[in-house]
């Protein structure tokens, strides 16, 4: 477990998260910036 990345880290496991990002940025904002907002 400790050689695989959290799923947000790693886009393999979610394969639609970058496919929605690409369409739809507005929708699914980076990690980063949910981060910021959430603050």
């Amino acid at each position: 477990m400790s050689d695989t990345p959290p799923a947000c880290l790693n886009p393999t496991l979610l394969p639609t998260a970058p496919k929605l990002d690409r369409l739809d940025p507005s929708l699914i904002p980076p990690p980063a910036q949910a981060t910021n907002n959430s603050l």
